[in-house]
């Protein structure tokens, strides 16, 4: 494949260099390895917190743009992270042409509206919530967000919602009929589901069916080997879904190159594996 989009990264760069997702890549013992960690390889950007090294690694792997998804989250250490949406624009100013953005937004936060006006300015593409992140946790079809959703939806801005396993403090966070009540809700607005609300993946997929703007970008659910229920969105990535899987590396939980590798070796035909490396991505982008 000559040309990827990776649509979820955190790069090497200022403040998220200290959000939690930077910090947790080496296993205690191999009885507490996370499923992350499975056949992890290093990854020097992270390591040496890079950003040359980062654009290095996206050439090599023929990464043409990388999607950063901005973090205002305050819950656990992992999700942890508050990254001012001036820095992603600054980035984004250092490195034409190589990244677009989604602002991160606490929608608890005095200020948010304005400060998604702004990023729309900038020319930022979405809006990136990670409900059950926030403080207090919150659902996806929380009436909170509402404002957020309503804003993103007049402003034709695309909308990432993070949602499995890890996403809240139990496992009904990420039940998907949250997300498809609020694709309901906006059914112009074209919705990212990030962990594509792992393990819930059969009705993930199910309120995919029913609610065309849900797209799914399920980054390590898919590319890590064994992964439970992975084969299912390949099966539904060689047909029905196959415009609306997205890949992404979730950068530094993987690089680039290798996530690329093992989301190639996941039984995709040529068509499916070819729109999800890079035109799903760039349709929702120039759209």
């Amino acid at each position: 494949m000559s040309y990827v989009i990776d649509f979820r990264i955190r790069p090497p760069y200022k403040n998220f260099l200290n959000s939690g997702i930077f910090k947790c890549w080496e296993p205690e013992s191999a009885e507490k390895i996370a499923p992350t960690q499975w056949f992890r390889k290093p990854i020097p950007s992270q390591l040496h917190g890079s950003m040359e090294e980062y654009i290095q690694e996206m050439d090599a792997a023929g990464i043409v743009k990388s999607v950063i998804m901005g973090r205002r989250t305050s819950d656990k250490a992992l999700g942890a992270g508050q990254v001012d949406n001036a820095e992603i624009h600054e980035l984004m100013q250092k490195y034409p042409g190589r990244f677009e953005a989604f602002c991160g937004i606490d929608p608890t936060e005095e200020g948010c509206l304005d400060d998604i006006r702004r990023c729309r300015e900038w020319g930022f593409k979405g809006v990136s919530v990670e409900p059950g992140w926030l403080k207090p946790n919150m659902y996806a079809d929380d009436p909170c967000i509402k404002p957020v959703y309503d804003l993103a939806n007049e402003l034709g801005m695309l909308v990432n919602l993070t949602t499995s396993a890890f996403v809240g403090p139990d496992i009904s966070y990420c039940n998907p009929v949250h997300i498809q009540h609020v694709a309901t809700a906006y059914p112009k607005m074209k919705i990212i589901v990030t962990h594509a609300a792992w393990p819930n993946i059969d009705q993930m997929l199910g309120a995919c069916l029913a609610t065309p703007n849900i797209y799914l970008a399920p980054d390590c659910y898919y590319y890590v080997r064994n992964m439970p229920f992975a084969d299912q969105l390949t099966r539904a990535g060689n047909s029905w879904m196959r415009h609306r899987i997205l890949f992404n590396s979730s950068y530094p939980v993987c690089g680039g190159q290798q996530a690329i590798d093992n989301w190639s070796s996941q039984g995709l035909d040529d068509d499916a594996l070819m729109r999800q490396l890079y035109w799903n991505a760039k349709a929702l982008l120039d759209d």
